[in-house]
């Protein structure tokens, strides 16, 4: 069935973990550009679809091709205007090139078109603490809360960049807590946990959460460094 999906995106998930993303490339790219091309309305909005050029973005960005991932994100965003994680996807990549700005600029306006999505806020604050826009990421992050104290994502964002930062470390501590009640055991939660001790200079504590932080989160250079 050479219109199924399932097939290349096994073969491109095998590619993936042996890091040969110019295959991925090789393999998706026909796939996806014929399809946007086509413009198949059924096509546009499939789940499955949508993770196949999300794949060949990300194989992109291995290769340092971000040129091509943010054009082939922006052309998928002109044709599926309704689905927020693409908005969300193009940011990304656009972060990923160095462009932090147009991240910017593409998130606040998936906010103004999607005010209830909160993978949306939660981008858009994350890119304004990497382009070092402290106060705008703090008022996303809080703004959050305010609406759903219960948002984990946005409670850990905001205590781990008062962590990161070395600020208001008592609140960091407590947030991620408040964090860690609602999604026991999140190891990304954890990471910050420890690492706000660790800023204390509290490091016995600080070291039981880093280490099950590593221990769950292997790949993830950040963490082991922290453990470290």
């Amino acid at each position: 069935d050479p219109r199924a999906l399932g097939g290349p995106r096994q073969l491109a998930q095998i590619f993936h973990d042996q890091g040969e993303h110019q295959k991925i490339v090789t393999l998706l790219e026909p796939i996806v550009t014929a399809r946007l091309r086509a413009a198949d309305a059924a096509d546009i909005t499939s789940d499955t679809f949508r993770s196949a050029y999300f794949d060949l973005a990300s194989a992109y960005e291995r290769l340092r091709q971000f040129d091509k991932a943010i054009a082939m994100l922006t052309q998928a965003r002109a044709l599926s205007p309704t689905e927020p994680l693409v908005h969300v996807r193009l940011a990304r990549a656009q972060q990923e090139g160095g462009k932090g700005d147009d991240a910017i600029r593409t998130l606040q306006a998936a906010v103004t078109r999607f005010p209830k999505e909160p993978a949306v806020m939660l981008s858009l604050g994350s890119s304004f603490e990497r382009q070092r826009k402290y106060n705008e990421a703090e008022a996303v992050f809080r703004q959050m809360i305010a609406a759903d104290p219960r948002n984990a994502d946005a409670l850990n964002s905001l205590g781990y960049m008062f962590a990161e930062r070395g600020l208001r470390l008592d609140e960091a501590v407590s947030l991620v807590e408040r964090g860690l009640v609602i999604e026991p055991g999140n190891g990304a939660y954890l990471d910050s946990l420890g690492w706000a001790y660790y800023r204390q200079n509290r490091l016995e504590q600080a070291e039981g959460p880093l280490r099950e932080a590593a221990k769950q989160l292997p790949t993830i250079s950040v963490i082991q460094s922290h453990l470290g």
